[in-house]
């Protein structure tokens, strides 16, 4: 990956087994037991991060989905996760990130396809000021298109720094 747009990674795992199988599991069979487990898993890693010393932001984001989309497969991972990691940490859920359009899926497609297929594909509904330190929560960062796109958006709109949590991550070269 070239050089990230957010300034900080926490993630439980690489995207390998088990956690690549319980993804796949929660994500496109509705798994909800492995779902579960998955937000255990990264609330555990944000408390261990949060007892380390770790610098909490002032409000949680996620990547968000189509409404077609999340209507089709019927929740959305990176909302579920960030929704259980705000109610720990007591930190404000804001759902101001959205998608105006539909793209084609990111899976399969290569980081140059990837960039190509996220231009002007995410939006803010809200004029309201963001806070100056945000975490972006997401299931999976594979090559990191998704959180850079979405991390130059919210830099535009005045976050300083940005952590970008998730469940796994995959190696980049």
């Amino acid at each position: 990956m070239h050089k990230p747009a957010f300034d900080t990674l926490l993630s439980v795992s690489y995207y390998k087994l088990p956690y690549q199988h319980w993804l796949q599991r929660w994500k496109f069979s509705h798994d909800l037991a492995a779902g579960d487990l998955l937000t255990q898993q990264l609330a555990a890693i944000v408390a261990q991060y949060q007892q380390q010393g770790g610098k909490l932001p002032d409000a949680i984001l996620y990547v968000p989905m189509h409404r077609a989309k999340q209507r089709s497969r019927g929740f959305n991972p990176a909302e579920i996760l960030a929704q259980q990691v705000a109610k720990q940490l007591k930190l404000p859920l804001l759902t101001v990130l959205y998608r105006p359009h539909q793209q084609q899926a990111q899976v399969g497609l290569s980081r140059k396809q990837r960039q190509r297929n996220l231009r002007k594909a995410f939006a803010l509904s809200s004029q309201q000021p963001l806070p100056a330190n945000v975490a972006l929560v997401d299931d999976v960062v594979t090559t990191g298109a998704t959180a850079n796109t979405l991390c130059q958006l919210l830099r535009r709109h005045g976050v300083k720094h940005i952590s970008l949590w998730t469940v796994a991550v995959t190696l980049f070269d």
